[in-house]
C-alpha cells in the first residue's frame, strides 16, 4: 500500500475515534483521489455516514446499511477477509432492526390497544354515569318533575289545582314524554323497554310529571295516581301513591354530599334538584343551594331578582324578573352560556343542554347537542317548554306539541297530540 495512503487512512482512523466524522470523511475522499478502489477508505466513509467509530460497531446498529453506497463499493473492491466482516455485520444490523422494528410494532398495537379499551371504558363509564345522572335527575324532579313540586309548595295547592288546574301541562324525563290534555286526561309517548307509558285511564288529572321510569299526575282531589314502565322498580314500591292526599312536597334519595340539608331553608317558593345539588328559590328574588359544589354548580349567593330556577346535570339556571337568565356550572358543552339571552319568560334545563322560552314565542337552546336536542330556532308560538335527558319539549298555543332530540324510545312522538292543556288555564 502506498505511504501516503497508509498514512492518510490511520488519520481517517483517530478522527473517526475522535468523532469527526467530517474530517474522517475528507481524508478518505483525499485516499480515493489516489486510489478510486480502496475498499478500506469506502469503509471509513461508511462508519463516518453512519457515525460509528469503529468497524467494530457496525454490528451493533439496529439498522440495515445494505443500500448504502460506499457499504456497496467496499464489498466490491474489499478483500475476502473484509467481505466476511462486512456480511456479517449487516447481517447483524438487519436482524436488530427487524427485532426492533417488532418491538416497535408490538407496542403501538398494546399503546392502540390500551387506548382503545380507556376508550370504551370511558364511554362505559360516561353512558353508566349519565344513566345514574338521569335516573337522579329525574327522580329528584329536574326541570320539569320540579315544576310540578314548585306547583305544591304554598299551603293551599290542592285548593288552587280544583279551582283552576294550574299546573305542569308538558313535561319530559329521559325517556318519554306526558302531556295533559284540556279534558283532564293524560297522553305519553316513549318509555324503555315497551316504547310507552301506560296512562289511558287517568282522568281529572290538573298537573303532570316525568320521572326517570314513570309518570305520576295529581288529580283535583289532591290525591295522587303513578304508573311505571319498568317493573323491577316498581315492585320496590316507588310508585305505591295511592293512599297520598293533599299532598304538599315529597323527596327521598342518599344525601351523600349534603344535597338534601334543606332543612334550615325559609321562605323558599321554588325548587329544583340537578344531579347531586338542590336549589331553592326564596321569596325575595335571591337563591340558595346545597349538595356536590363540583364546577361551582352552587355558586349561586349573589344571585337576585330571580323568579324561576332549573337544574341540570351539573349546572343552574335562573330567570331574572328583566327577562335575562344567569347560569353557573359545569359548561363543557356550552350549557351555560346564556348571558345574552334577553325577553326569557321561562326556562329549563335537560341533562347538559338548557332551554329558553322567550316572549314572542319562539325558543331558543344552548348546550349539548348531539340528538339535536337544541334545534329549536324554527319552533314558533311556544307557550311552555319542558327539557328531558337529552330531548326538548314545546307547547303551542292551539295545544299541539313539538319536540326534538333523542327518540331512540318514541319520547319525540309528539306530533298527533292535541288539545293539551295550556298552564294556568
Amino acid at each position: 500500500m502506498d505511504t501516503n495512503i497508509e498514512v492518510l487512512l490511520k488519520r481517517v482512523t483517530l478522527f473517526l475515534e475522535d468523532g469527526d466524522w467530517a474530517k474522517a470523511n475528507e481524508y478518505c475522499e483525499r485516499v480515493l483521489d489516489q486510489d478510486p478502489e480502496n475498499a478500506e477508505a469506502y469503509l471509513g466513509k461508511l462508519l463516518a455516514e453512519l457515525r460509528v467509530r469503529s468497524r467494530a460497531e457496525l454490528s451493533k446498529l439496529s439498522i440495515s446499511f445494505a443500500e448504502n453506497k460506499n457499504y456497496q463499493k467496499a464489498l466490491r473492491y474489499g478483500n475476502e477477509a473484509l467481505q466476511t466482516e462486512l456480511t456479517a455485520a449487516q447481517d447483524a444490523a438487519k436482524a436488530a432492526q427487524v427485532a426492533k422494528e417488532a418491538a416497535a410494532k408490538a407496542e403501538a398495537e398494546s399503546k392502540a390497544k390500551a387506548a382503545t379499551e380507556a376508550a370504551e371504558r370511558e364511554a362505559t363509564l360516561r353512558k353508566a354515569k349519565e344513566k345514574r345522572a338521569a335516573l337522579i335527575f329525574a327522580i329528584l324532579g329536574a326541570a320539569a318533575v320540579l315544576a310540578v313540586l314548585a306547583f305544591f309548595l304554598v299551603p293551599q295547592a290542592v285548593q288552587r289545582a280544583k279551582r283552576r288546574a294550574n299546573g305542569t301541562t308538558i313535561s319530559a324525563s329521559h325517556y318519554h314524554t306526558v302531556g295533559l290534555k284540556t279534558d283532564g286526561t293524560v297522553v305519553a309517548v316513549g318509555g324503555r323497554g315497551n316504547g310507552k307509558s301506560n296512562v289511558p285511564d287517568w282522568k281529572d288529572i290538573v298537573a303532570i310529571a316525568a320521572g326517570y321510569t314513570h309518570t305520576v299526575g295529581l288529580k283535583a282531589d289532591g290525591t295522587v295516581v303513578a304508573v311505571s314502565w319498568a317493573v323491577s322498580l316498581d315492585e320496590l314500591g316507588q310508585y305505591n301513591v295511592d293512599r297520598w292526599g293533599d299532598i304538599i312536597v315529597v323527596m327521598d334519595y342518599n344525601n351523600e354530599f349534603g344535597q338534601c340539608n334543606v332543612d334550615c331553608w325559609k321562605d323558599i317558593i321554588a325548587v329544583a334538584a340537578g344531579y347531586y345539588h338542590t336549589v331553592g328559590l326564596k321569596a325575595d328574588g335571591t337563591v340558595v343551594a346545597v349538595g356536590l359544589n363540583g364546577d361551582c354548580v352552587c355558586d349561586v349567593s349573589d344571585w337576585k331578582d330571580i323568579v324561576t330556577i332549573a337544574a341540570g346535570y351539573s349546572h343552574t339556571v335562573g330567570l331574572k324578573a328583566d327577562g335575562t337568565v344567569v347560569a353557573v356550572g359545569e359548561n363543557e358543552h356550552g350549557q351555560c352560556n346564556v348571558e345574552r339571552w334577553k325577553d326569557i319568560v321561562a326556562i329549563a334545563a335537560g341533562f347538559n343542554h338548557t332551554v329558553g322560552l322567550k316572549a314572542d314565542g319562539t325558543v331558543v337552546a344552548v348546550g349539548w347537542n348531539e340528538y339535536g336536542q337544541c334545534d329549536v330556532s324554527g319552533w314558533k308560538d311556544i307557550i311552555a317548554i319542558a327539557a328531558g335527558g337529552k330531548h326538548t319539549v314545546g307547547l303551542k298555543a292551539d295545544g299541539t306539541v313539538v319536540a326534538v332530540g333523542w327518540d331512540e324510545d318514541g319520547q319525540c312522538d309528539v306530533s298527533g297530540w292535541k288539545d293539551i292543556r295550556v298552564p294556568g288555564k
